[in-house]
């Protein structure tokens, strides 16, 4: 029997509807269910006829809903991996409603959302009726439009919601964009027919005017509607000629002539509003972040950082120079040499040295081929590689030069490496606009998953920080320079990535380190635990990225610093997995990342790296099983063990822990004479190991 948690949003919609929609809800057979209500205010009776029905009651103050974030907050108290959502004021018909509504969604592998059929009330208008008939029926008209959906009576999986999460920001429309992102992704959105609800509204003009307009403004954000499509022809008279002609012609035909002589106005207000906020729309889209991106139309250079330093601009403007002049000697010649990283969006950090300003950031450099296939051959990385070191040991800064195909770029996934090159950067060869040719991902498209691969490093550069200050603080030598500068850096970057993990999961991360700030500080959050404290620690380690003071100089400065990174990194990496995966332990997290994927493409990529990377047979165990594990998921299995349950000064802390280790890395079990320091220093070579050739 299949079981799903049914989410109801209401407000105000009459007691008596909401008491038949309940009725029917009840009714169903054949699906066990969770009712959950999520009211935003109602006033009119409705919450009687909640509590007297049953059900979870979640409560949202009118002033403070948004859909989006309604629809987030209903899909993290589900319990199911198929979550129903009905409209308070939509009811079922017949008994199996839901059961056929499911039963389709979860018969197709790579659906993530289904939507009912959806028929007028009894009291509908008649150009009401029409429309439904249109728009749902047996759904070959719909088939025709560009996308359609409607959440109103609907079901989708909870797993893929999970690291595609609703857009927070959309007032309308957000059915819409999520299932059409959904789409994009190449996953499926099905209509069922069979499956059939009474949902209508007979709007007042005004009211049309208000709904399409706001349906129009995210629209334009939503479909990317090119000159064409937002035009005044496109969006307003085309539709409303033929609109109205149909509706007269049914009119005449049913017999309805009041519906005929007010087809026009109802069509004009549907129209019109709808052009308005697409207009709108466009508008707002090009000022929706107080730091925009660099205008690459025009030429680039010359800022590169938020300072003024004229002597420090144009040293970097010399080295950007010279590194692009190096690149275009090689032979085949890069199309584009494109400038990432800080420096790309004009927020790098710059460090005061010796009474001059010195480049903190590495340079992050793109040298661009033409390439058929989107991996290129290995003699170009080589040689970009090489080029790459003597540009490192000229400059006495580390140029970081990654060799990509233009072909990668234009199918470049929803990464944040990704999406910060595509929306901050300078072209320092090619043409102006050639990043025009990646997808222009927005930081909520980026999944979860990316965060725990941003968690996992940040973590492992907690541990190398570890490492080095470990003998510092047994010792009481002094602290060297680069000592100092590996430690606090690799500090930083944790409780970066700690603040950066929240607005990851709240659909909020920016490619600008300002925006993700303000984001961040802006955010009204009780979790993770110790979320104060984390945005402090944040604010601290984006002033120490822009012009890094070191006020911690001793090794016990140092290590009582660690310890509190440590303790507020734990807290958001704890908070984040349970968040996206539901688990709240390390060994839940470890399991999870153990399990193979479903995916017979992903099980067989991820044992061509088990492969490469562990070699032709693993250390230790060799069960089959392990082939179907990529290499990185056992770090990301890992690392949590060796941050959170070895101390500063290197004595580990587990219980039974570095058994459970071995396992993970695939390594012999311990020998029990063994001393415990010496295990704990191969089993973090293994796991560091392993984060290197896999990352």
């Amino acid at each position: 029997m299949l079981s799903t948690t049914v989410i109801i949003r209401s407000m105000n919609d009459g007691p008596d509807l909401v008491a038949k929609t309940l009725a029917a809800l009840r009714a169903q057979e054949h699906v066990r269910f969770r009712l959950i209500h999520i009211d935003s205010g109602s006033t009119d009776g409705t919450l009687d006829v909640i509590r007297e029905q049953g059900g979870d009651l979640y409560h949202i103050r009118p002033g403070e809903y948004i859909p989006g974030q309604a629809l987030n907050f209903g899909m993290e108290l589900c319990d199911d991996d198929l979550a129903t959502f009905l409209n308070a004021d939509a009811v079922p018909v017949g008994r199996d409603w839901l059961r056929r509504l499911l039963e389709a969604l979860a018969g197709e592998a790579n659906a993530v959302a289904a939507f009912s059929r959806q028929i007028p009330r009894d009291d509908a208008e008649p150009l009401v009726r029409k429309d439904h008939a249109r728009a749902y029926g047996d759904g070959s008209v719909q088939a025709e439009w560009p996308h359609f959906f409607s959440m109103a009576a609907s079901a989708i999986r909870r797993s893929y919601w999970r690291e595609h999460r609703f857009d927070g920001s959309l007032r309308y429309s957000e059915d819409l964009d999520w299932t059409y992102r959904a789409k994009l992704a190449g996953r499926e959105v099905i209509y069922v027919p069979d499956s059939v609800a009474v949902h209508s509204h007979n709007y007042s003009l005004g009211q049309t005017w208000r709904r399409q307009q706001g349906e129009g403004e995210a629209d334009a954000w939503i479909f990317r509607l090119s000159p064409w499509k937002a035009s005044f022809a496109r969006q307003a008279l085309l539709p409303f000629v033929a609109e109205t002609a149909r509706d007269v012609r049914y009119a005449l035909s049913d017999g309805y002539l009041g519906a005929a002589v007010a087809a026009p106005l109802v069509r004009a207000a549907q129209k019109l509003g709808r052009w308005n906020g697409i207009r709108r729309g466009l508008a707002t889209a090009s000022r929706s972040t107080r730091f925009l991106p660099p205008d690459v139309s025009a030429p680039t250079r010359g800022l590169y950082t938020e300072t003024a330093d004229r002597e420090f601009e144009a040293r970097l403007d010399a080295d950007f120079r010279r590194i692009a002049e190096a690149l275009l000697t090689l032979s085949p010649k890069p199309q584009a040499v494109i400038l990432g990283g800080g420096y790309g969006r004009r927020e790098g950090g710059l460090l005061a040295k010796e009474g001059k300003s010195a480049p903190y950031n590495d340079y992050d450099i793109y040298a661009v081929f033409d390439a058929v296939a989107a991996r290129l051959p290995r003699q170009t990385t080589d040689t970009v590689a090489g080029l790459a070191h003597a540009l490192t040991s000229e400059m006495e800064v580390d140029v970081d030069i990654a060799a990509v195909s233009r072909r990668k770029l234009e199918q470049a996934s929803p990464r944040i490496e990704w999406y910060e090159l595509r929306r901050g950067h300078q072209v320092l060869y090619g043409p102006p606009r050639f990043l025009d040719l990646m997808p222009d991902y927005r930081g909520r498209d980026i999944p979860y998953d990316e965060g725990e691969r941003l968690l996992m490093n940040r973590g492992v550069g907690m541990i190398l920080a570890r490492r080095r200050l470990a003998p510092l603080l047994a010792s009481g030598d002094a602290v060297g320079e680069k000592d100092l500068d590996f430690i606090t850096r690799n500090i930083y970057k944790a409780l970066l990535a700690a603040g950066d993990a929240i607005l990851l999961r709240f659909g909020l991360y920016h490619y600008s380190y300002r925006e993700r700030l303000a984001r961040l500080a802006a955010l009204k959050v009780d979790s993770p635990p110790r979320a104060a404290e984390i945005k402090h620690a944040y604010a601290e380690a984006m002033r120490f990225r822009a012009t890094p003071i070191f006020r911690r100089t001793t090794a016990g400065e140092l290590a009582d610093f660690w310890r509190e990174a440590q303790a507020l990194f734990g807290e958001a990496q704890r908070w984040f997995y349970q968040a996206t995966l539901g688990v709240a332990d390390w060994d839940g997290y470890a399991a999870r990342m153990l399990a193979a994927p479903a995916a017979p493409f992903e099980a067989a990529r991820d044992a061509w790296r088990a492969w490469r990377v562990l070699g032709p047979k693993p250390r230790g165990k060799a069960a089959m099983r392990d082939w179907l594990v990529h290499p990185q998921r056992r770090v990301r299995a890992a690392a949590p063990y060796l941050l959170h349950y070895v101390s500063i000064d290197g004595a580990p802390d587990w219980p039974d822990g570095a058994e459970r280790l071995a396992d993970l890395l695939l390594m012999d079990k311990p020998d029990d004479g063994g001393s415990p320091a010496v295990r704990l220093a191969e089993l973090e070579e293994r796991c560091l190991d392993l984060w290197r050739e896999s990352n």
